[in-house]
């Protein structure tokens, strides 16, 4: 729907412009959040754990194309 369209093209835009910003309190978050005595390490996904799911899933693919 139109509506939705204007909605994801503003949080683009919002994005593109705040990248930086944006990038720099992921990782603040990332740190925080894999660090087991840390409050954020009981809310966040493991991410550790979907590293290397992902990592996993990437070796696999690859054997697969050749």
């Amino acid at each position: 729907s139109e509506p939705y369209k204007r909605l994801v093209e503003k949080e683009y835009f919002y994005c593109k412009s705040n990248k930086e910003e944006i990038r720099i309190k992921a990782e603040d978050l990332y740190k925080k959040a894999v660090k087991p005595t840390h409050f954020l390490n009981q809310l966040c996904a493991n991410f550790k754990l979907l590293e290397l799911k992902y990592n996993e899933w990437v070796t696999e693919k690859v054997k697969q194309s050749k």
